[in-house]
This record gives structure tokens, C-alpha cells and sequence, in this order.
């Protein structure tokens, strides 16, 4: 028997410890997003006691999240390859970032255009860092094909991690006092909920100070040409990828009905703000679940049967939501989030990746993502406020929603989603894993996929 090589530990633990520096910096990446997106727009903005904004106006705030994701990357792509270390350019912007949120925070209720503002600012500055963190993590990574993955799983545990915390912060420790048999504490105030500003301000501290401690990633020698991803057009001539974005755009404008007024919705059903906060995470833990089977489902049905099953977790989900009982039900069908964005986001990135020439795969992801989570979620915002405003009477000073009404919106576009992709869409043999065993097509090698967060 030949004898083992033997293992280079000083390379393992060099490699570990890169790993586990990395993962940090999702951790704290998806933290601040986590602390603040699920629960400002239906516990905070858009509640009488708290900012007052209306729905509509609540849809915009969120909206411009979808416009810096359309246009700030370009302009961030260009800093980081021309002039600016990407690890000292996400401490810059998450500096100024936390100083932005602590802003936000301290805007009086009724002052739209003032919260509206600081918000834009906030997401043209940080909307690129979801991105960069992965070009960061890439470029280091030996073998980023294989790592990435557990790399980027740390960004969902932050988001859960600190949703959680916060949710029970909201609550008083009311689940501790529980298990001790302590009386339970009043429920939160809207204007409490608004400290989750000053959560995501104080985490983005830490996060910018912590950023300083990456590994030097220098401007690119030859930077990129911002307008690179034009040559992902030509990819509409294979009519299943042009399925693929029109569908996706479609699909995509169900987003902020959740993630607006997903919260709001929990406490409707009552739920105090607090537990909402926690219950929102309910499909990110199946999404880590989802992310693990993702191979195997694909392997053993297809790109096309993933991504349809994808989109009609999102028809369920919202059909249970629009029932609203019972309340377990509703609970539970929070796990299909998970499963829609890990088969839809993903399994679109994946067939993306397939058809995709060696030389525009990464073009071809961002319009994906731009489709999706720019204009898909920037149309969202124009429809799901207004909708709710719509199914929104005020009796007795009191602001009543009729969630079925609202609810029953995303159903019908998820459905209508769902039916084009299926008559429409083509997956050819050559594109089925289990019939390209004997290797891949000259024209597509492995890219470095970015999960998409929930």
C-alpha cells in the first residue's frame, strides 16, 4: 500500500482561519439587514403610533432599496476596482451607514420626506456591500466553488441570530420569564420597535471597525467595464432564459407584500410585536434546510420542476395568509418563504449558470438579480402599498386591515408566475444534470454562485 501524503496542517488552519474570518463578515453583513427589513415597515412606519406613514408611503421607503440595488452596484464596482481596498470601502460606507441609521431613528413621526431621504442615501451607499462581500469572499477563498457556500451560511444565521434577539429585547425577556414562571411584561410600543435603528446603527459600528481587519483586497489591475453585463443580452435569444427574467420580474413584485407588511400581519393575528419579529425568521431556517436538498432535488426532478415549486410555495404560503386561521397553520406555512426563495432565487441562478457562455456567466447572474431584486421588488413597492391602503378602513380611530383582500394579490400573481413559466419555459435535455454525467458542455464550466437572502 503506498503510503498517505501527508497533511499540510499548518495550510488547514491557515485556511480555517480565512474561512472563519470571512463568515464573520457575513454574520455582521446580514445582521444589520436582519435587525431592521422585517419589521420597520408594518410594526413601525406604517402604524398610527409610530411613524403614521400610509402604506403607500411605507412602499416607497422600501422602494428605494430596489433602486440603489439597480444602479448603485455600477458606481460602487467602479470605486473598488479604481481607486478603493474593497475591505476599507465597506468600513467607509457602513460607517457612514450607522451614522445615517442613527438619523433615521430620531426623525419625528409624520416626516416623510426627511425619513424618506435618509433612507435613499442609506441604500445607495449600502446596497452594493451585499454584493462586494461576496466578490471579497471569492477572491480569497482557494477553493470557492466548494466553500462559499458555508461561508455565506453564516449571513443567514446572523440574520436569524439577531431577529431573535431583538424580538425578544421587544418583548422584555418575556420568553425567559416564562420558563421561570415570571409574569409577563406589557406588550411593545410602535416607537420601541423604531430602536431597531439604532440596533442596525450600533451593529454597522462594529461591522465597519470590524471590516478593517479583512484581507487587503486591492483595485483590480484592469478594472471591470461597468456596462459588462450588456453582453448578458444576448442570452435573450434562447427563449427559456427570457422566460426565466419575465418571469422572474412577475414573481418578484409578491416580495414586499411580505417583507412590508409581514410583521403587521402577525400582530393582526395576535401575535405582540416581539413574537412577529421572531416568527419573520421561520423561513430563513427552512431556507438553510432548503439550500442543503437543493442538489439532490435538482439532480432528481430538474431546473424546471425546482423552479415551479419555487414559485407555488409562494402561491400556498400567501392562499394560508389570505385564510389567516388557523393561527398554526399560518405559522407554519412561514417555512414555505424558505422553500420559495431557495428554489425560485436559486434555482434560476443555477440554470442561469448552465446556459450562460464561460465569459458572461457573471453578467448573466446580476440580470438575473436585477430583474428579481431591482426591478421585480421596485415594481412590488409601487403595488403592495397602494393595495394596502386599498383594503385599509379607519373605524373608531382605529386603522383595519382586510388581510384576505391583500393577501389574495400576491396569489394571483404567483399563480399567473407559475402558469407562464410552466407552458413557456424549456429545459433541454442537454441542460438535465443526470443527462450530462459524461461532462459538461465545452461552453459551460462552474461559476462562483451568490445565495440570494431571504
Amino acid at each position: 500500500m503506498a503510503p498517505m501524503a501527508p497533511i499540510d496542517t499548518d495550510t488547514a488552519t491557515s485556511d480555517a482561519a480565512l474561512r472563519a474570518r470571512l463568515s464573520v463578515m457575513m454574520f455582521f453583513q446580514y445582521a444589520v439587514w436582519g435587525v431592521w427589513t422585517p419589521v420597520l415597515g408594518g410594526l413601525y412606519l406604517n402604524q398610527p403610533t409610530g411613524m403614521g406613514f400610509t402604506g403607500t408611503q411605507t412602499a416607497q421607503i422600501y422602494a428605494t432599496w430596489a433602486v440603489a440595488t439597480i444602479f448603485a452596484p455600477l458606481v460602487a464596482g467602479q470605486i473598488v476596482d479604481r481607486w478603493f481596498a474593497t475591505q476599507r470601502f465597506l468600513a467607509a460606507v457602513n460607517c457612514l451607514g450607522a451614522g445615517l441609521l442613527f438619523l433615521m431613528a430620531r426623525v419625528a413621526p409624520g416626516h416623510f420626506w426627511e425619513f424618506f431621504l435618509l433612507m435613499a442615501v442609506y441604500q445607495l451607499l449600502c446596497a452594493p456591500t451585499m454584493g462586494l462581500t461576496a466578490s471579497l469572499a471569492f477572491h480569497h477563498l482557494p477553493r470557492p466553488a466548494l466553500q462559499f457556500g458555508g461561508v455565506r451560511l453564516w449571513g443567514t444565521v446572523g440574520f436569524i441570530v439577531v431577529s431573535l434577539a431583538f424580538g425578544e429585547w421587544l418583548k422584555d425577556g418575556a420568553t425567559v420569564r416564562g420558563l421561570f414562571g415570571l409574569a409577563a411584561p406589557d406588550p411593545a410600543s410602535p416607537l420601541k420597535v423604531g430602536q431597531c435603528l439604532n440596533w442596525a446603527g450600533a451593529l454597522s459600528l462594529v461591522y465597519a471597525v470590524y471590516c478593517l481587519t479583512l484581507p487587503h483586497t486591492p483595485p483590480a489591475t484592469e478594472p471591470a467595464n461597468p456596462w459588462a453585463f450588456l453582453s448578458a443580452l444576448e442570452l435573450f435569444r434562447e427563449r427559456s432564459f427570457a422566460v426565466l427574467v419575465g418571469v422572474s420580474v412577475v414573481v418578484a413584485t409578491e416580495l414586499q407584500f411580505y417583507f412590508i407588511f409581514g410583521s403587521k400581519f402577525f400582530t393582526a393575528l395576535g401575535f405582540d410585536s416581539g413574537t412577529a419579529t421572531q416568527l419573520m425568521t421561520i423561513g430563513q431556517v427552512v431556507e438553510v434546510l432548503t439550500l442543503l436538498a437543493l442538489p439532490w432535488f435538482v439532480r432528481r426532478f430538474g431546473i424546471k420542476t425546482t423552479i415551479a415549486v419555487g414559485i407555488l410555495a409562494w402561491t400556498v404560503r400567501y392562499g394560508i395568509f389570505a385564510l389567516g386561521q388557523p393561527w398554526w397553520l399560518v405559522v407554519a406555512s412561514q417555512g414555505l418563504h424558505g422553500l420559495a426563495y431557495g428554489f425560485f432565487f436559486v434555482g434560476g441562478q443555477l440554470y442561469t449558470d448552465r446556459v450562460a457562455p464561460t465569459d458572461i456567466k457573471a453578467s448573466a447572474q446580476g440580470l438575473i438579480l436585477l430583474a428579481t431584486l431591482g426591478v421585480g421588488k421596485f415594481i412590488s413597492s409601487q403595488i403592495a402599498g397602494p393595495v394596502q391602503d386599498y383594503f385599509t378602513i379607519t373605524s373608531d380611530g382605529q386603522a383595519l386591515t382586510n388581510w384576505t383582500g391583500v393577501f389574495l394579490v400576491p396569489v394571483g400573481v404567483t399563480l399567473v408566475g407559475a402558469a407562464a413559466f410552466l407552458l413557456l419555459f424549456s429545459e433541454r435535455k442537454d441542460e438535465r444534470p443526470e443527462e450530462r454525467m459524461a461532462g459538461p458542455r465545452p461552453d459551460v464550466l462552474p461559476a462562483r454562485k451568490e445565495i440570494v437572502p431571504a
